[in-house]
């Protein structure tokens, strides 16, 4: 049975005998069997909608600042990805990025491993040279021939010793945990704890590294409505509700996503040897001016208030962060 003339298809509301798209689901009206041409115009047609919505999105988001959060709250929202779905797009696009740069981590590990290694020979030498030229005269005569052969260059003394405890950062490679504590002379038991933590972080601290990256997102995520509160609190005179400022801080912290990206890609690039300058500089003081834009075309006001509170703003950002970050990094170090 063929559906009514007047009726939608898709959502079965009421329509007038000249209407071509429904008024309620916006379905254009089907009054014969899709032909091969039409099947291939629709797709068209909605793949150019799909790459039209896209670009506007990103074109504005990271070329207009401010933009965004103004066209969605005077009720302009389909012409736009919503707040949150291209959050998450440009925060997994920035993890995906940094997970690629693993190599590079994995490379920093192994230049660790070797300096520490070095050392551990440079010391065992030593401790030979010790037994055939008992006398300290010969021994200082041969150490000073070796350092000016820079067989003997010592790295900074801060990575190998801990001298609060007697322990060196090679016998974290060398000894095992209970080894460690005993030459440690550690008694609490809670001091005993946090070494067999730390010991095992040292010892594993490329996936260390990947494990606090991982679970970053939360702290970001946790973060969102403490500065959209701090945003409130700084405009609080505009009376706004407290969602036109967590959504002004997702639209900030989509762009910071992006420019993470950038970053991390440029990093990766720049220690392959792909560009000849990092572009750390420019991308860090990106931030601020794109900041600044945004809060002069939400908010309105001048642009020495704005540069004001944009001081504050930062300023708070820095307590929130720390003391989210803090507790995190406490929690990921006992957990992992």
């Amino acid at each position: 049975m063929e559906p009514s003339k007047h009726l939608c298809q898709s959502c079965h509301c009421l329509l007038d005998e000249g209407d071509r798209f429904c008024s309620v689901c916006g379905q254009k009206r089907i009054l014969k069997t899709t032909s091969i041409r039409e099947f291939f115009g629709e797709f068209l047609s909605n793949s150019f909608s799909l790459d039209s919505k896209l670009f506007r999105t990103f074109g504005t988001l990271f070329f207009i600042p401010g933009k965004l959060t103004t066209e969605y709250f005077a009720g302009k929202r389909q012409l736009y990805y919503t707040p949150i779905r291209l959050f998450l797009f440009w925060l997994t696009i920035a993890f995906i990025i940094l997970s690629l740069t693993k190599n590079n981590q994995k490379k920093e590990a192994k230049s660790f491993n070797k300096q520490v290694e070095l050392e551990i020979y440079k010391d065992s030498l030593r401790k030979e040279l010790n037994l055939v030229f008992p006398d300290s005269a010969s021994q200082k005569k041969i150490a000073q021939t070796l350092y000016s052969k820079n067989l003997f260059e010592e790295i900074d003394s801060s990575l190998l010793v801990l001298d609060s405890t007697n322990l060196s950062i090679k016998d974290f490679f060398l000894l095992s945990p209970d080894e460690i504590i005993k030459k440690s002379k550690l008694e609490s038991f809670w001091q005993q704890k946090l070494l067999r933590k730390l010991v095992h972080t040292v010892q594993e601290l490329d996936n260390f590294k990947l494990y606090l990256l991982s679970h970053l997102s939360w702290i970001i995520l946790i973060s969102i409505p403490f500065l959209g509160l701090l945003l409130k609190l700084l405009y609080i005179r505009q009376k706004r509700n407290l969602i036109e400022h967590i959504i002004h801080t997702l639209h900030l912290y989509t762009f910071f996503s992006g420019l993470a990206a950038v970053f991390f890609a440029g990093l990766w690039a720049y220690k392959n040897n792909y560009i000849p300058i990092p572009l750390s500089p420019f991308l860090i003081l990106l931030l601020p001016i794109y900041i600044f834009v945004s809060m002069k075309r939400v908010y309105g006001q001048s642009s020495l208030k704005t540069l004001f509170k944009l001081a504050l703003f930062m300023v708070g950002y820095s307590f929130i962060m720390t003391f989210s970050v803090a507790p995190y990094l406490l929690l990921v170090f006992f957990i992992f």
